[in-house]
């Protein structure tokens, strides 16, 4: 058996004499380790590590195959570090740590770390005196590894168990039910106890994505329901809401993300594909807030996985074009009709940074000069921005329950025909108009082949530049707000007009740079930017 002393972090306090008692015995260790890194004023990464038998270390970890041999550490004339780690290599990192020693010498240091030490201790004593915070308990460390050859399975989860009904009785006697409200689920479903491990960090299933188990989670588990509201309800307060929202990687969707964590949501994104894909919505709020989860939207049991331990689920999946791999009815319907019965948010056609109708124009009359106006550009529609719509979302959230089952229409607040909005284009992007207008029928076979063989081919076809057939259908009639439609009104909200800083993204389409194009901006009314 090899006994190691892993302080990685502590260790550095050591050399003050005054905590040096936290490694009586060290002396009966077969290796002990620290990471000057950590607190010692040491660039990353840095490591000491002391041996009571550096041979037996070597011989565990060399390996010695004919490329790696040669005479020096053959003969042991020098010390072969590969020996020491299994990756065979190590980076010089002495020189580093003897310049801290050298600038700062033996008793900096000490005051440094003492220092740190001091004002731990006076935030200690100012939380304990904030009537906003509440100790659960005192210092208990949990911390298991198991590491035999011979362990099994089930002697992991034996020893979990061990640990959550030692946590359990722990918690419980600190009265940490008084920290969550439980209710019951829909048909008499049970729930945790409050008091549970458990319910502070839940053990994922095999369910957990559809090809990887998430070992460890800090999420809510089902049947918690609304944790209590905590804070003043910014980014690291806490809202009470555990959302899981399908399609966080859409336009919509890194709107809606952004609005539910600054208030102090679990945001649980499931996403397929590349891990990348939802990265950056993780910066959108602190650390562990917004949570990507891996799913199979084909695979039943794996939605309901990325579901289970959300409070409130909402469905932004849709795509403007059918593709080889998923078409308008399994998007836009069977995904919908796996999720619960819900509020419907009916947005009109949407505006914003990362739009996919004035963005694709303004590409289209940057290359070939001009727009083409499909059916004269004559019908009508409400467009919205899209921050308006993640602000309905989330005032839905918010209410006391009366928009649940409910259908909102959110359209913006003034009508336009898409000739009304390509002006509003081309005054942004500082270039004259310039239109051809294309009939239905000419439009309708221009975007006929590709939506024909999207599923016949088995490569992927080009993505349709700014309209396909869908798109044509929808412009052969109005879409406007209906007379008696739930609206932006119903959640005390007032949807911005598109001028100004919904539609300032499109100066970057300007010649130029932003400022240039002072002939054409002369078209544009003195009041457009207030």
């Amino acid at each position: 058996m090899w006994f190691h002393v892993d302080a990685a972090y502590a260790g550095s306090a050591c050399i003050c004499p005054e905590y040096r008692q936290y490694i009586d015995g060290v002396e009966t260790a077969d290796s002990f380790n620290m990471n000057a890194h950590k607190w010692f004023l040491t660039n990353f990464d840095c490591s000491l590590l002391w041996v009571k038998d550096r041979y037996a270390l070597t011989e565990a970890l060399s390996t010695n195959p004919e490329f790696l041999k040669n005479k020096a550490s053959q003969a042991n004339l020098v010390v072969d570090y590969k020996d020491w780690q299994i990756p065979l290599g190590r980076r010089f990192r002495s020189l580093k740590l003897w310049m801290v020693l050298r600038l700062y010498g033996a008793e900096t240091l000490k005051s440094y770390i003492r220092n740190h030490i001091k004002l731990a201790k006076d935030l200690q004593q100012l939380v304990s005196q904030d009537p906003n915070f509440e100790s659960l308990s005192g210092k208990f460390v949990l911390r298991l590894a198991i590491g035999a050859p011979l362990t099994e399975e089930k002697h992991v989860m034996d020893a979990w168990k061990v640990i959550q009904e030692e946590a359990s009785f722990l918690l419980a006697s600190q009265a940490v039910s008084r920290r969550l409200i439980q209710r019951p689920l829909a048909g008499g479903a049970s729930i945790y106890s409050s008091s549970s491990l458990r319910s502070l960090h839940g053990v994922s299933d095999h369910l957990n994505g559809n090809d990887n188990r998430r070992y460890s989670s800090s999420l809510a588990t089902k049947g918690v329901g609304h944790l209590a509201r905590k804070g003043t309800g910014g980014r690291s307060s806490v809202s009470g809401i555990v959302a899981t929202v399908f399609g966080a990687t859409g336009f919509l969707g890194r709107y809606l993300v952004q609005q539910l964590a600054k208030m102090g949501s679990q945001v649980l994104v499931p996403f397929r594909g590349s891990e990348d894909n939802p990265r950056h919505l993780k910066l959108m709020g602190d650390l562990g807030q917004v949570v990507p989860m891996k799913f199979d939207p084909r695979d039943e049991d794996s939605i309901k996985a990325v579901m289970a331990k959300a409070n409130v689920v909402i469905n932004l999946i849709g795509r403007e074009y059918e593709t080889r791999n998923f078409s308008f009815q399994e998007v836009n319907h069977h995904m919908a009709e796996k999720l619960a019965l819900a509020t419907v948010m009916r947005p009109a056609t949407m505006i914003g940074t990362e739009d996919r109708i004035l963005n694709p124009w303004a590409m289209f009359v940057k290359k070939y000069g001009f727009l083409p106006l499909i059916g004269g550009g004559t019908n009508k529609f409400q467009p919205v921005y899209v921050v308006d719509v993640a602000a309905a979302i989330v005032a839905a959230l918010k209410d006391d329950g009366s928009s649940m089952g409910k259908t909102y229409e959110l359209g913006g607040p003034d009508v336009f025909t898409p000739h009304d909005l390509a002006e509003i284009m081309f005054d942004m992007i500082r270039e004259w108009p310039r239109y051809v207008k294309l009939p239905f029928p000419i439009a309708k076979a221009m975007a006929g082949p590709r939506d024909f063989m999207v599923n016949k081919v088995s490569f992927p076809l080009p993505s349709p530049q700014i309209f396909n057939l869908d798109q044509i259908n929808t412009l052969t009639t109005d879409t406007l707000v209906s007379d008696k439609a739930l609206t932006f009104q119903d959640l005390d909200l007032v949807p911005h007009k598109l001028k100004g800083y919904p539609v300032e993204f499109l100066i970057q389409y300007r010649k130029g740079g932003p400022n240039f194009g002072s002939t054409v901006s002369e078209k544009i009314p003195t009041d457009f930017y207030n």
